[in-house]
Parts: C-alpha cells; structure tokens; sequence
C-alpha cells in the first residue's frame, strides 16, 4: 500500500511540475509585455 501512495504522489507532483511549465511556456510564447509576463510569472511561483 505504501508503494501506490509513492506513486501517487510522485504523479501528482509531475503532474503539477507539467502544469506550470505548460503555463510558463504558454505566457512567453503569447509575447506580451515584459512587465505583463513577469507579474503573470509571478503569480503562477508564488
């Protein structure tokens, strides 16, 4: 049983690590305003 809670949590935080490289990679590549990205960047890492 402790090996299927390892798993699961070892795809949840995949799954979060995708989630927020997708995101990132989405705002750079819309090619939005330097202060616009950085504060959208900011509220996605903090």
């Amino acid at each position: 049983m402790t090996t299927v809670y390892t798993l699961v949590s070892w795809l949840a935080i995949l799954g979060y690590w995708l989630l927020i490289a997708g995101v990132t990679l989405r705002i750079l590549m819309k090619r939005r305003a330097v202060p616009s990205a950085m504060a959208w960047l900011l509220i996605i890492y903090i």
